[in-house]
């Protein structure tokens, strides 16, 4: 069994997730809330299941392969000629590769499901959706880049978000506040915006 040509597909599934709820999810939503919210919310859902499911064809193709990993090259982002310089965009699927697509798509799989009635009735239902396909996507690019230079790309800024955007994504604003100091986010961390200075 050889599935490697379709590990693309880990990074295509959640960006049409991410793109359907960004750009129409909210009009699906305004238009018939509770159909609305069954599209959107099952849509990100599917597309975080379809990349679960493309890791397991993933993993039964490098057992297949006797665990020998493989690069999958998507293209050249990075190319100086007169250094004869390229790097490749490309992702590599090995053991521990496998290990982590499997626990981000299947763990945010999860989430996606149980946000649906988390979220049910919230205003920016179909936003929030959108962030968890972002979420997914920037994770499997993360966990599958093969080289350093694509590190900088996706540095805990994108492949996540921090505690404080999640707190202000739905919380009231004094809530968040408590919240963001109960998890221990303090003001002594340069790269942390103090919770009394955060906008909402």
């Amino acid at each position: 069994m050889n599935a490697f040509g379709l590990a693309p597909l880990l990074l295509i599934f959640p960006a049409v997730g991410f793109l359907f709820n960004a750009l129409v999810g909210r009009r699906f939503v305004d238009a018939d809330r509770p159909v609305g919210e069954k599209w959107t919310g099952w849509l990100a859902s599917v597309m975080g299941l379809s990349a679960f499911v493309i890791g397991l064809l993933l993993a039964f193709s490098l057992i297949s392969n006797d665990f020998e990993g493989k690069t999958v090259a998507l293209f050249q982002w990075i190319v100086i000629p007169a250094a004869d310089f390229a790097v490749a965009w490309a992702m590599q699927i090995d053991s521990l590769a496998i290990v982590m697509i499997l626990v981000v798509t299947g763990v945010g799989s999860l989430i996606h499901i149980y946000a649906i009635g988390y979220m049910h009735g919230d205003p920016d239902f179909s936003r929030f959706f959108a962030f968890l396909n972002l979420f997914l996507f920037f994770m499997l690019i993360l966990v599958t880049a093969n080289n350093y230079l694509m590190s900088p790309v996706l540095d805990g800024n994108n492949a996540g978000f921090r505690p404080e955007d999640c707190e202000r994504f739905h919380a009231p604003l004094p809530d968040a506040q408590a919240t963001l100091r109960s998890i221990g986010v303090c003001h002594d961390d340069p790269e942390v915006t103090p919770p009394d200075k955060i906008r909402y």
